[in-house]
């Protein structure tokens, strides 16, 4: 038998692992739903795609 879910009692905390297409599709769900998730690591090789993936959860 499973326990039952429970809602999290704050934003869900968000670490990216590559900021490419994929990303920045999580960067968009995280402005479309404020107060439910944040930002908080990206990790990706490229400077630039770190900086457009914290720039774009930003909003």
């Amino acid at each position: 038998m499973t326990a039952p879910l429970r809602r999290a009692k704050g934003p869900v905390r968000i670490a990216l692992a590559g900021a490419g297409n994929r990303g920045l599709t999580y960067t968009d769900w995280i402005n479309a739903h404020p107060g439910r998730a944040v930002l908080t690591a990206v990790a990706d090789p490229l400077p630039a795609a770190r900086a457009r993936a914290a720039a774009g959860a930003a909003g």
